[in-house]
């Protein structure tokens, strides 16, 4: 039997279709994703002192999910959704009719006992728990698309929460509906909750019931939904139980019906809270001590390190200190720890410096949060942490810092500044020579120096004698440096030039010519260095064509190029040579260039 008599053009169904899901994709902030993963279901409403286990579901496909919220209708924002229909379905506007079977008809014993036309697109989530508490909450919203016009009919899609096991003073509760309203004992439906039908006639409980129907929002597809409901139940803690989520269709498989639960909702309304406060005093000594709410007995309490049975522990030291704390009744030990943190132990990195006339040092402190260096003279900032120090004369300077708890603390850190008057200077035997007479004496002509760094200019060169000798192995042009310490490990530098002549260059010579003609008539056939004032067998000769490839090569200064490669006369052209010798002063040389060949 069908509930509503629509008729509709196929076209036109398609198009109102489409334009729901485009609706629905741009303006709604329902999201639902499928899931049929009991376990994932379960422990996505557990909540604070409850533990779950053996989920298991039985529900049709696509019928339950994930659903997170953004909007301002629903009331909750996250959690699960079961449903009589397609779980999505639920996220379009509230013009879209939800009428999707998801064709898991059976029968139910704790739904037929209450309609035993239950049995239509049933979804059910099973699963046990454990309390620690004595009192279990559950948040949820029940909506469906037979609001408003099939209140009190035969269509009255059920939904339950059905608990088992033992009740707090004796007897069971067994499969016992608790999914009711505040009142305790009206279970919640369609026809219980309700601004009647027609509007405003024979209504139950209004006071919980959001209309969706005359005026639907663009976020919830249902007729109608209830507000946020919260069932409470009283348990004994720490004995197992068993919950059972379920709904079905009733009479038929139209019209479908959904519930959302509120993620970590499923949990105790009564647990208690244990928690450590702590206390500092000046003295750098700490105190601990347990705070419990919610709870009505004698706990007992247990520290580590320690070993101590009182609910607060005194004269502690900067550290970490554990409590296990078991309240009778509840069948889960606490543990909480107790960190007695550096109330504002003022430290610094070093309490004293020696710097030289001139020079900044950085001051260091730690281990607090505010910080007055006295005096400020010299100092780049005086209330941070670490300033710049560049005093003029030696200072001490006082660190002063105020805990949270008004404790003060203080360090001081001595400068001292260096009087000593350091300046270096040196002189040479001579400041320009040659190659022939390269050694030279330095002396030191420094004020106040004790030690000595010399650096002659040649690499590895150097010497810490206060008036060294030095022979220079190359001529060239060098900077020879100083550096003087005195004794306070204040430092002065100076450079000076020294020179080193090259006499070779006037008693060496070398010469290439620039064109040969290797045509076999006796002149310039071959291509040969000239010059005096070299060592003749450390010569090498190279030659290269255009191309750089080797094509002649020699060790013998007197034997030439002829011009061939290989036995074959090679081409006209200009070709690269490479020439390396050492001279008579053990000076190496390398000389590229290009020599023209003409037949």
């Amino acid at each position: 039997m069908s509930k509503k008599n629509i008729k509709h053009n196929r076209n036109s169904n398609l198009l109102f279709f489409v334009f729901v899901l485009c609706y629905n994709f741009i303006f709604s902030q329902l999201n639902v994703t499928v899931n049929s993963n009991a376990s994932t279901l379960a422990q996505n409403i557990l909540g604070n002192g409850v533990t779950i286990s053996n989920a298991t579901l039985n529900c049709g496909g696509n019928a339950s999910g994930f659903f997170s919220y953004t909007g301002n209708y629903l009331g909750i924002n996250n959690g699960i959704i079961l449903t009589t229909g397609y779980a999505p379905y639920a996220a379009y506007s509230g013009t879209y009719l939800c009428s999707n079977s998801n064709q898991n008809n059976f029968l139910d014993p704790q739904l037929t006992a209450i309609n035993s036309n239950a049995k239509y697109d049933v979804c059910i989530l099973n699963f046990d728990f454990i309390p620690m508490c004595d009192t279990v909450k559950i948040k949820y919203v029940f909506g469906s698309e037979e609001y408003p016009k099939y209140l009190h009919q035969m269509y009255n899609d059920l939904f339950g929460i059905f608990l088992t096991g033992p009740k707090p003073g004796g007897g069971s509760y067994n499969a016992n509906n608790i999914a009711t309203l505040p009142n305790g004992f009206t279970p919640v439906s369609i026809d219980s909750v309700n601004e009647g039908w027609p509007i405003n006639t024979n209504l139950g409980h209004s006071e919980y019931y959001v209309d969706n129907y005359v005026t639907p929002n663009n976020q919830i597809a249902y007729n109608g939904y209830t507000k946020p409901i919260t069932s409470k139940v009283g348990l004994i803690p720490c004995l197992p139980y068993h919950m059972k989520i379920a709904i079905a269709d009733c009479k038929n498989g139209l019209y479908d019906s959904g519930v959302f639960i509120q993620g970590n909702s499923l949990g105790c309304s009564n647990l208690p809270v244990v928690n450590s406060q702590t206390v500092f005093s000046c003295d750098t000594k700490g105190s601990a001590k347990i705070n419990i709410s919610n709870y009505i007995g004698t706990p007992t309490f247990t520290w580590l390190p320690g070993n101590e049975h009182s609910d607060s522990i005194n004269n502690l030291a900067t550290g970490s200190y554990t409590c296990i704390v078991n309240l009778p009744g509840i069948c889960n030990n606490f543990t909480t720890i107790a960190t007695i943190s550096d109330f504002g132990l003022l430290q610094v990195a070093e309490n004293s410096f020696t710097i030289c006339n001139g020079e900044s040092v950085k001051l260091n402190a730690n281990g607090v949060t505010n910080y007055t260096w006295q005096p400020t003279f010299g100092l780049n900032n005086s209330l941070i942490s670490s300033p710049i120090a560049t005093p003029t004369i030696s200072t001490v300077y006082t660190v002063t810092s105020i805990s949270l708890n008004n404790c003060v603390s203080q360090k001081t850190v001595k400068v001292h500044v260096s009087l000593n008057t350091l300046n270096a200077n040196f002189k040479a035997s001579t400041n320009i020579t040659s190659i022939d007479s390269s050694t030279i004496k330095f002396t030191d002509l420094s004020n106040g120096a004790t030690n000595w760094l010399w650096d002659f200019g040649e690499q590895n060169s150097g010497s810490n004698l206060k008036n060294p000798v030095y022979t220079y192995n190359l001529p060239g042009t060098y900077n020879v440096h100083l550096i003087v310490t005195d004794n306070e490990n204040c430092i002065d530098t100076i450079s000076k030039q020294i020179i080193i002549n090259d006499i070779i260059k006037d008693l060496f010579t070398f010469y290439c010519p620039n064109t040969f003609t290797p045509n076999g008539d006796g002149l310039n056939d071959l291509f040969i260095p000239y010059g005096v004032g070299w060592d003749n067998k450390s010569f090498k000769m190279e030659i290269y064509n255009r191309w750089g490839k080797k094509i002649f090569r020699t060790q013998d200064y007197v034997m030439g190029w002829d011009g061939t490669h290989q036995n074959d006369k090679v081409n006209d052209g200009v070709y690269i040579y490479k020439i390396n010798l050492i001279d008579n002063y053990k000076k190496p040389h390398e000389f590229i260039g290009e020599v023209n060949l003409i037949k």
